[in-house]
């Protein structure tokens, strides 16, 4: 995934706790809004996430980002982050029953729990940390009970389901692996050719040593904490329409590749999280496989991009470059038929999630 680099200055407790700005009097630094004021309109820009390595001297700074005065009692998903947070750094001293507590506190500052953009965001990365601490723990049943849990409410993002198999482990049974692995090598096509290269035998995803060896890492906690969903709400959603190439606003472009094959698709957010423009690049793709009465569809090459380097209203950017077929999975008389995807099912999952101007 490309980014731009993030301005230099000194970290502060919030940098160094969770990765994000400090809130200020507009807003908490990681679900803000955008702000209209009439002529003079200003608009929240790229919410930055940068890197933090979890460790147990990080405890210290969330403890004092809680406590700093800028946490205004609105601000209840900056405490939520914080938290979760806390958690991470917790669990890399070794305290995996303050961890626990913290997440429990985190999930206790959401208003309404069973809201679906807390489930999909803050909540999402509540449960990836504590299936996390639950398999450190020896838990494994409970830890890939909420691998899954996240992986079923996010299937169509790579950063989420990738999310979801790192916090499963590497020795988690092959039904829980299994899905999040086909899918993961149907959105991804890099990951594709790890997978294809040493699990797919006879045109089938098998288990083997290898493939879990290359897919899961030994090193899990800071790459955990550099998947796990930022803060959605209803209002960072962009809204789904058709923009031109010149446009700086919010929504997709469908280009008809003339150089390669197939058709590239972009989606652009300008408030919204990476994982919400994967997600609409390939709602729109599904959608155009549908118009031209294609059930299945195969992602070719796709490139993820954040750019905060910048004053840029297109800050979260999704492009995949698709082909069509007329079935869905094996029956699919395309090369690696095994990665093709049903457009109903994705069109279905994720078009109830976008505002709806412009769709035809």
């Amino acid at each position: 995934m490309a980014a731009g680099a993030a301005s230099a200055k000194a970290p502060d407790s919030f940098n160094l706790c969770d990765g994000y700005d400090a809130p200020t009097t507009r807003g908490d630094g990681v679900s803000f809004e955008a702000k209209m004021g009439g002529l003079f309109a200003t608009y929240a820009n790229y919410i930055v996430r940068r890197p933090v390595d979890p460790k147990a001297s990080g405890v210290a700074a969330c403890t004092a980002a809680l406590a700093d005065p800028k946490m205004k009692p609105e601000y209840w998903m900056r405490r939520a982050s914080l938290l979760r947070a806390r958690a991470l750094h917790q669990l890399a001293g070794g305290d995996r029953a303050a961890a626990l507590a913290d997440l429990d506190q985190a999930y206790a500052q959401a208003p309404d729990p069973a809201d679906l953009y807390f489930r999909r965001g803050m909540g999402a990365g509540i449960d990836l940390v504590r299936a996390l601490v639950l398999r450190l723990g020896g838990d494994q049943a409970g830890a890939e009970a909420l691998a899954l849990k996240v992986f079923n409410e996010r299937p169509y993002s790579s950063l989420a389901v990738n999310g979801a198999m790192v916090a499963a482990g590497p020795d988690a049974r092959w039904e829980t692996l299994e899905p999040m692995l086909k899918r993961f090598g149907e959105l991804d096509p890099v990951v594709a050719e790890l997978i294809f290269q040493s699990g797919v035998v006879d045109g089938r995803l098998q288990d083997t040593p290898e493939l879990r060896s290359r897919l899961m890492p030994p090193e899990q906690l800071q790459l955990l904490g550099s998947l796990l969903p930022d803060a959605e709400t209803q209002e960072r959603m962009p809204p789904y329409r058709e923009i031109t190439p010149i446009d700086s606003e919010q929504g997709y472009i469908s280009i008809l590749s003339k150089k390669r094959e197939g058709m590239v698709v972009r989606a652009f957010g300008n408030r919204s999280s990476i994982l919400t423009a994967q997600e609409m690049s390939l709602l729109r793709a599904a959608e155009l496989a549908r118009f031209e009465g294609k059930r299945g569809l195969l992602i070719l090459q796709r490139q993820d991009y954040i750019k905060f380097d910048a004053p840029n209203p297109q800050d979260a950017r999704s492009d995949i470059q698709v082909v069509f077929t007329s079935q869905t999975g094996p029956e699919a008389k395309v090369d690696k038929a095994w990665r093709v995807m049903d457009a109903d099912a994705i069109y279905l999952a994720l078009s109830p999630l976008f505002p709806p101007k412009d769709r035809r």
